[in-house]
């Protein structure tokens, strides 16, 4: 019950600032009633799935064991008011209803049924003093074993057998079983019912007489049962809503508690909750919470990052900077903060101050549409359209790349006109990440747009990634130093920066620069590559078995290679 709470809160976050204060107030308050909290939740781990159990209940369709897993769920939450009720504090009154609520619950249903069951769910349903004729009747059937014993004892004592046994089966109900070796011995009273390999069963009319008698106590003992059982059902189902109630608000409890635990655990904070009119996002040092999660079970640490939007006058950031720099995390991390601020849980962070919105928008990820006929740029272009039609002041939106589907330019300037038209015509906050750098010059000149970054560093040709959001704008994407990352072939990575040279000189007009007749790139040989890869090893910065390791795969790659001595090649631009 309270994981399906948690995902309706998730679900359907809050737009009225005293609702997600209170339920801050309440995780506030196991976060410093740390004993109580540890406690609540240990008592919390007896309660049943009551929603589902009520659900049979009134269809009918309950068993005896759905009762009793009632009757715990209640004795527990009985339990879990009597310790909510040692916590004293200025909150107590919030406190106090839910106390007050889960006795008056409780108290009802604990006169209707707690002592009429039992624990003990493979001997006997109800309690031992619920009802004198079922009392009886078990006392009954408890000497069953007994008297079979008193049987057996009497039978081996006249008979001499020292072998012979009583049992049953649901065949032949209870019969005397006796070996071959002493059949011979067997009264003429006994009468035969079946040989096996070892021996022969046979019955008696003592016997006989005595499993009429058990048959009996056992079929008036199940017909008791059923009767009680079939009462108290009924008696129980005039209690649907209160059991509804009560796992309402043990779900809630539940809830709170465990966000109080998270939030000790992983070091949460509860925002500062503002109007929708402030319009504003301040998350100081804050973390993804899965992603970090994650480093910390591998031993590794995550960088926090800050991220304060606001409007007017920093109402967009418009991120550059390489990939695998973080941009996605980042704002994957400011949407979650915005997501659990209003439903009104801790977050992720050092401190953060959140202002309500009415929508979150995102944009993000790359993900086609085969089935319904759609490419991946229309479904990006489908996504952006939702978004400029129904974003308003008073929205956050997270857009991840946008219009990289199409040609440069296309993809700039449809970038471009929607970024504008969020920023003066929706007047949406929000983060626009991209690898367009002409989008910064917007960033520098209109009112509302903020360039911001995510700062990288060059280091014996690898990169170093600072994973914070910082104002000012990336110089360049590092597109080549994150293909060598992924495995591209030197000889290929050295082309590539040819031509990105050779690029950067056209001012950026790759088509004109394919096009010149006169434009020479020369690709060095693959021995050259290997040579390359080969003086790049820093010895220092490997273990002695990473060396010979590196060294037997650059002699495999050179066996590879010594059959293709030719001369270098010379491409020109238009091959």
């Amino acid at each position: 019950i309270g994981a399906r709470r948690l995902l309706a809160m998730l679900m359907r976050p809050l737009v009225d600032i005293d609702l997600i204060r209170i339920r801050q107030n309440y995780i506030r308050l196991s976060m410093i009633h740390r004993q109580v909290l540890t406690e609540v939740r240990r008592l919390l781990t007896g309660i049943y799935d009551i929603e589902r159990l009520v659900t049979r209940l009134v269809a009918g369709r309950a068993r005896p064991t759905d009762i009793q897993w009632l009757a715990r769920s209640v004795d527990a939450a009985v339990e879990i008011a009597q310790v909510l009720q040692t916590i004293k504090y200025p909150l107590e009154k919030e406190l106090s209803d839910v106390v007050a609520r889960l006795i008056s619950e409780t108290n009802g249903l604990a006169d209707a049924f707690i002592d009429a069951v039992t624990d003990d769910s493979v001997r006997r349903i109800f309690a031992e003093g619920y009802d004198a004729q079922l009392d009886e009747l078990v006392h009954a059937h408890s000497q069953v074993d007994a008297r079979l014993k008193d049987f057996e004892a009497n039978e081996i004592e006249k008979t001499g057998i020292p072998n012979l046994k009583v049992k049953f089966n649901r065949v032949f109900g209870y019969f005397i079983e006796v070996r071959k070796a002493h059949v011979a011995r067997v009264p003429e009273s006994y009468i035969r019912k079946q040989t096996i390999a070892n021996g022969e069963r046979y019955t008696y009319p003592a016997l006989d007489q005595l499993e009429t008698e058990i048959k009996t106590v056992e079929q008036s003992l199940g017909q008791r049962e059923d009767t009680l059982f079939g009462v108290l059902g009924e008696t129980l189902k005039q209690h649907a809503a209160v059991f509804q109630s009560l796992a309402h608000i043990l779900a809630e409890i539940d809830v709170y508690f465990a966000q109080g635990a998270l939030a000790i655990r992983n070091n949460y904070v509860c925002p500062t909750i503002l109007p929708m009119s402030d319009r504003r996002l301040h998350i100081i040092d804050g973390r993804h919470p899965m992603v970090a999660d994650s480093l910390s079970s591998t031993g590794e640490h995550y960088i926090p990052t800050s991220v304060y939007i606001a409007a007017p006058d920093k109402r967009i950031h418009i991120i550059t900077g390489p990939n695998m720099a973080g941009k996605s995390t980042i704002m994957r991390m400011t949407g979650l903060v915005q997501l659990l601020a209003q439903v009104g849980f801790c977050v992720p962070a050092k401190a953060a101050e959140v202002s309500l919105v009415d929508r979150i928008f995102s944009r993000v990820g790359a993900s086609d549409d085969v089935v319904g006929g759609r490419s991946t740029f229309m479904v990006e272009m489908t996504e952006a359209s939702h978004i400029v039609h129904h974003a308003g002041p008073h929205s956050l939106f997270l857009i991840d790349e946008l219009g990289r589907g199409t040609s440069t330019y296309d993809g700039v300037a449809l970038a471009s006109a929607i970024v504008q038209d969020l920023n003066a015509r929706a007047q949406a906050r929000g983060l626009f990440a991209t690898h367009y750098h002409e989008l910064t010059e917007l960033g520098a000149n209109v009112e509302g747009l903020q360039n911001a970054h995510v700062p990288v560093a060059v280091l014996n040709d690898g990169l170093v990634f600072s994973r914070q959001l910082e104002p000012g704008e990336a110089g360049r994407s590092y597109g080549i130093h994150v293909a060598k990352m992924a495995g591209i072939p030197a000889h290929i990575t050295c082309m590539a920066e040819q031509l990105l040279k050779h690029y950067e000189k056209q001012g950026g007009d790759s088509k004109q620069a394919m096009a010149a007749p006169n434009v020479r790139v020369e690709i060095p040989h693959q021995l050259q590559a290997w040579l390359n890869v080969c003086l790049s090893f820093d010895v220092n910065q490997h273990t002695p078995l990473e060396g010979t390791q590196f060294l037997a795969s650059m002699i495999q790659e050179l066996r590879e290679l010594t059959p293709l001595q030719e001369p270098p090649k010379v491409y020109e631009h238009n091959q």
